[in-house]
């Protein structure tokens, strides 16, 4: 089974809700606090950032294509995107 992350923002006039895909190649990298606060900052300095890319979901394809339920729960009402992301050390 695939992990993903997710970036959600609740403000009234910006509800957005950003989806990561955790790769196999990183996904070890999560058990270590240190890299899940640095990982964190790069993804939210992607998303922060206003020429990054994005391909825009429904909460559904969050069911279907990440077989995540409980995603698709929280990104309901929420604008909802999906960006590509790796760290970027080795």
């Amino acid at each position: 089974t695939d992990h993903i992350l997710l970036f959600i923002n609740d403000l009234r006039d910006e509800r957005y809700c950003y989806v990561v895909k955790v790769g196999r190649s990183w996904e070890a990298l999560l058990d270590d606090p240190n890299n899940v606060y640095r990982i964190t900052e790069e993804i939210y300095a992607i998303i922060t950032d206003p020429n990054h890319r994005e391909r825009e979901l429904h909460p559904e394809d969050l069911a279907f294509e990440y077989s995540d339920m409980d995603a698709a729960r929280e990104c309901r009402g929420h604008d909802t995107y999906a960006i590509r992301y790796v760290p970027d050390w080795d």
